[in-house]
């Protein structure tokens, strides 16, 4: 079964793929999807089980190879410092998608990129567009899989925690082949010298005494004087660490902290006109309690919904008053709507009518309004739609 998507949706993940590090260049080349199977939140469908086709016919390469796409700070693109560098190629080869990062040389980059260089950033991320969908059930499990056979790549972020667990590390394996396996240690670029321990010489041994000559016989008393032995060499004291910057450790721990209930907020903004205010408040605090990441939150989120939990109640709408088509009270709802999703803490009025818009693209709000006032020629094209808007006068 074939699903297109009219409007390309956007979506990412991870993968354990540090890579070939080459300093002087400041350039990585990881492996940044295999299209293994995982389990993926898509607004329209809900949570699904994605596997992405990875054939040269499938993926639009377009924008990931034209040598300017972005190399992100962990998908980040609200400020223009989240940029940490481009991707200078990229390419599809073995059912396998590779591609060379170049990182940039700006002071707020350095950390960044001195943890890839020394192995502790180890997964990297791809943000594409997927814009047709195959379904078809597993054979093994009878789960329906969403296959991507349309999907465009536009973007590749360092990120902490990989997902897809059948990338390979591009490292030097023995006879020069990639070393395949999950989060291996990258290949040692300075090869430390062994340690070795000086040869200490042997102290000279005292020449033995030559045999006297023979002697009339008559008792010679001889003194032996035992040569002194040295004092052994005390044991080298042993270097101490330095002691922790206990502050340093605790102001990224809020740090972390910060960003984690911060994002938050996108997930339990989806999930507004589905579940109740009191629900989703206490599925904040609980989150912020158990220390949770945003994925296993949209999991608990969506869970909620299909378990029957309980659900904003929509009043019913009077039989006088306003027509339901009426193009105020739609525009009012509309705008409800738009405020309830992109404002966290708005509370909507109590009518309720701005439900049924919870999941509209503004395109669709538009093309809804032109319908309600008598247009009969509705362009499906949302850019046609925007055109049409931004150039009327009503």
């Amino acid at each position: 079964m074939t699903e297109p998507v009219d409007t390309p949706i956007m979506a990412c993940r991870a993968l354990a793929a540090p890579a070939t590090v080459d300093r002087a260049g400041r350039t990585v080349e990881v492996i940044w999807s295999t299209g293994a199977r995982a389990r993926n939140f898509v607004p329209s469908l809900g949570l699904i089980t994605e596997e992405l086709d990875m054939s040269a016919q499938a993926v639009r390469m377009g924008g990931l190879g034209s040598g300017s796409a972005p190399v992100l700070n962990t998908h980040r693109r609200g400020d223009a410092r989240d940029v940490l560098g481009r991707v200078i190629a990229a390419r599809i080869e073995a059912g396998r998608g590779y591609a060379t990062l170049q990182f940039s040389a700006a002071a707020d980059v350095e950390p960044v990129w001195q943890r890839i260089a020394d192995g502790t950033l180890r997964a990297v991320s791809v943000g594409y567009r997927v814009h047709r969908y195959d379904q078809a059930p597993d054979a093994a499990t009878g789960q329906t899989i969403h296959r991507a056979v349309d999907w465009e790549p536009f973007e590749i972020s360092v990120v902490p925690i990989p997902v897809d667990a059948a990338a390979a590390v591009r490292a030097q394996g023995e006879q020069g082949l990639p070393t395949p396996g999950l989060e291996p240690a990258l290949p040692d670029e300075d090869h430390p010298m062994p340690e070795t321990t000086p040869e200490i010489p042997a102290a000279p041994t005292a020449p033995q005494p030559a045999s006297p000559a023979a002697t009339p016989p008559q008792e010679i008393a001889v003194t032996i004087t035992p040569a002194p032995t040295p004092a052994p060499a005390p044991p080298p004291e042993p270097a101490r660490a330095a002691p922790p910057d206990l502050d340093a450790i605790r102001a990224e721990a809020e740090r972390a902290a910060v960003e984690r209930i911060t994002a938050y907020e996108p997930v339990l903004a989806g999930g507004r006109g589905l579940l109740t205010e009191a629900r989703l408040d206490e599925m904040r605090q609980a989150a912020i309690r158990e220390r949770i990441s945003p994925e296993v939150l949209r999991g608990r989120l969506w869970d909620a919904f299909t378990s029957g939990a309980a659900r904003p109640s929509i009043p019913a709408r009077p039989e006088t008053g306003p027509a339901s088509d009426d193009p105020a009270q739609l525009l009012d709802a509309m705008a409800e709507a738009l405020a309830a999703r992109s404002m966290p803490g708005y509370q909507p009025s109590d009518t309720g009518r701005h439900v049924e818009f919870m999941g509209w693209r503004p395109s669709d709000m538009v093309g809804e309004l032109l319908r309600a006032r008598g247009e009969r020629n509705v362009p499906r094209n949302p850019t046609l739609i925007a055109e049409r808007a931004f150039h009327t006068t009503s």
